[in-house]
């Protein structure tokens, strides 16, 4: 299945450290990067506006191999699991030889700051979100 966003970059100088490797904090920077894509997405195509007031909980990332600089890094994301007030976004990450580099999830949760507790998802974002629906092979 086609991820709903593909995005490319490319590895810079101050993703990497001495021995000119990705280091592993910065897989979770192009994620965010995915992430804020995808999130563009669901307001241009859906309607559904979930730049603000959204907060992640959670974040996980397995490393399968090395990033190095100047590689270029491909990440596919979508939306796997939506809850009641929180959904989940799946990343698979691929170099230029289109070597898978990385997999992971991040949780994401509506939160009202003025109550100080999480919110429910709107009825339009979820059908945005399930829009962006994505079960990608081997995840």
């Amino acid at each position: 299945m086609t991820a709903p966003l593909s995005l490319e970059l490319r590895v810079r100088y101050f993703d990497v450290d001495e021995r000119r490797v990705v280091n592993n904090a910065r897989y979770l920077n192009y994620f965010e990067e995915a992430r804020m894509d995808l999130i563009d997405l669901l307001l241009e195509r859906h309607g559904a506006d979930l730049r603000g007031g959204i907060i992640v909980a959670h974040a996980e990332c397995d490393y399968l191999r090395p990033l190095v600089l100047r590689d270029r890094v491909r990440i596919d994301c979508g939306i796997g699991r939506i809850g009641t007030s929180s959904f989940d976004v799946i990343y698979h990450l691929f170099n230029q030889r289109a070597e898978p580099v990385a997999v992971g999830r991040t949780t994401q949760v509506r939160y009202d700051y003025e109550a100080g507790r999480p919110q429910a998802l709107t009825a339009a974002e979820r059908t945005a979100l399930a829009a962006c629906h994505w079960e990608p092979v081997n995840s």
